[in-house]
């Protein structure tokens, strides 16, 4: 697309910040049957209902702003959506599959988050305060949810390194295994 204004600049981040709700939405009640993790799950629960949350937000601020969202492509989520799938196919020690998609979730809410402060700032320099206050809200939903994320994700590598005994303390987790 050919970005005449900043306005037009706007419009485009919104439509894909909504775009990337809609497909997160989509794709997280799929994770929550293959984790293990009760404390994931009910993560990933509160996860889904804020993006239901956020997509009302942003169906209101679209409609003032007057944008249509054709259905399209958020290639980013649905990269990341499939790698989460990746990991599910491979199945094996639960602990590890719930860590992989931990580490799939954090980069999720990572990049939304660079997403929506991208668009937070075009509004607040174009002064659309609407439009700023309701992307900064959402923007803390994602923090919090990254933060989340990254706190669990070095829990569970612990308890992986923890588990694998005094044996193998010198490799590490990432490292495959060559027995």
């Amino acid at each position: 697309m050919r970005y005449s204004t900043l306005e037009m600049v706007l419009d485009e981040q919104l439509r894909e910040i909504f775009v990337g709700e809609l497909h997160i939405a989509r794709h997280l009640p799929r994770l929550v049957v293959d984790v293990s993790s009760s404390e994931l799950k009910s993560q990933i629960g509160k996860a889904l209902e804020q993006c239901h949350v956020r997509i009302e937000r942003l169906e209101r601020l679209l409609k003032t702003r007057n944008l249509m969202v054709e259905t399209a492509q958020s290639r980013v989520v649905d990269t990341l959506m499939k790698q989460a799938s990746e990991v599910v196919q491979h199945r094996g020690d639960d602990l590890l599959l719930d860590y992989g998609l931990v580490v799939i979730l954090r980069h999720l809410e990572s990049y939304q988050k660079s997403v929506y402060e991208s668009a937070r700032e075009v509004a607040n320099g174009l002064s659309v305060t609407d439009v700023a206050a309701t992307l900064e809200l959402d923007l803390e939903d994602h923090g919090r949810m990254e933060r989340y994320f990254t706190v669990l994700e070095e829990d569970m590598l612990d308890s992986i390194v923890a588990r694998r005994g005094t044996n193998d303390k010198t490799r590490h987790p990432w490292e495959a295994t060559t027995r």
